[in-house]
């Protein structure tokens, strides 16, 4: 693989690849029929079938089964679990739950609540032990 500037650009190929047939199928289906949702809906029904048919119909399974997160930021254990975080706005009450260890990436300086634009300084750890 080639690397550029530490990206690897086989993966940027890749992705650059798949936004644009996301974005080309609805652009098609306008094209060829008229409507931009009919070909996106008949991509769609057999993936949603084939995952109801797969996981039984089982909520538990199916929301498994679309967990599309990445693991690193995923408690599994109850050490984990206790060490979630939950920030609530003074202002207005909007919840954050942040990943676990990316509570700096959501409070940067120019933070502002995205319902009341309260400055983040009103954001209160609601499960801090103090």
């Amino acid at each position: 693989t080639v690397t550029f500037v530490g990206i690897d650009q086989d993966d940027y190929l890749r992705k650059v690849a798949l936004v644009t047939l996301v974005a080309a199928v609805p652009v098609g289906s306008w094209w060829l029929t008229g409507k931009w949702w009919k070909l996106p809906l008949l991509l769609a029904l057999p993936l949603m079938l084939y995952r109801l048919w797969t996981t039984r119909g089982d909520a538990e399974k199916m929301a498994q089964a679309s967990a599309s997160c990445d693991p690193r930021h995923v408690a599994t254990s109850p050490a984990q679990r206790s060490e979630l975080r939950a920030f609530v706005c003074s202002a207005c009450g909007y919840t954050l739950f942040p990943a676990l260890g990316r509570e700096a990436a959501f409070f940067t300086e120019a933070f502002r609540c995205p319902a009341c634009e309260a400055p983040k300084e009103d954001f209160l750890d609601v499960r801090s032990s103090a």
